[in-house]
């Protein structure tokens, strides 16, 4: 199975940097706001999303 992991900006931004480290040849699906993020998690069959808090 792919590591679907979404995430709240670009590649390079933190999220991005912390979900590659986290998660083992990760597929990762950017957007653009949080809302976006949630959505796409949501609408994404096997996906996980990685926020910052």
């Amino acid at each position: 199975m792919t590591n679907k992991i979404i995430i709240q900006g670009e590649q390079g931004a933190y999220s991005h940097l912390a979900a590659a480290k986290i998660f083992k040849n990760p597929t990762m699906i950017c957007c653009k706001t949080f809302e976006d993020a949630f959505a796409k998690t949501k609408s994404t069959k096997n996906s996980k999303l990685l926020i910052p808090i």
